[in-house]
């Protein structure tokens, strides 16, 4: 078990939200269980005691057995765990026409995020304290008004784990420049 850690499985391998301390378990009916085995990562098998802490955000094989007092010994049991510690993190990506933070209506913003974990749940956003929205496509600069916009927005992943949110300033210019032509000297 895994104490009050959530978990989830996902192709044949247990995440863990949050750092994980394993806990082994094992019952004999008739002359009880002597000891529990365990190996992590492939290092020689130890009498297991406490449980056993995975403290890194990463794969673990955790190898483990019984024995009870007559000797008998159960098959090897071989698990994959990983510990999900960390929020995934959301990038920001203008495509299209820019200039320092502003935009022209021709720009998409695009919003990448990556997690280590057990991947991406959803990319949340929102635009100038609008209603929260989840994000499918890149945002296109020109179905906003001309001037200053704020762009909210933070990921999850699937333990549940929330990245802080970020925001990002910019401005959109669907003007183009004017041409203004001025005749100097006598007419």
């Amino acid at each position: 078990g895994y104490g009050a850690a959530e978990t989830f499985t996902k192709e044949g391998k247990t995440y863990v939200k949050g750092s994980a301390g394993v806990i082994l378990e094992a019952t004999d009916e008739l002359s009880g269980v002597e000891h529990i085995y365990f190996s992590v990562d492939g290092s020689p098998f130890a009498v297991y005691s406490a449980p056993v802490a995975l403290t890194e955000e990463r794969e673990y094989q955790l190898d483990c057995y019984a024995a009870d007092h007559v000797g008998n010994v159960e098959k090897i049991k071989k698990v994959r765990i990983f510990p999900d510690l960390f929020p995934p993190q959301t990038t920001i990506e203008i495509s299209g026409d820019r200039f320092e933070d502003v935009l022209s209506g021709r720009s998409k913003i695009l919003l990448k995020a990556e997690d280590k974990g057990m991947g991406i749940a959803a990319i949340q956003y929102r635009i100038d304290s609008n209603a929260w929205r989840t994000y499918q496509a890149p945002l296109n600069a020109g179905s906003l008004e001309q001037g200053d916009h704020r762009l909210e927005y933070y990921a999850v992943d699937q333990t549940g784990n929330r990245e802080t949110g970020k925001s990002f300033l910019f401005s959109v210019d669907k003007t183009p420049p004017m041409m203004v032509q001025e005749l100097v000297g006598k007419s």
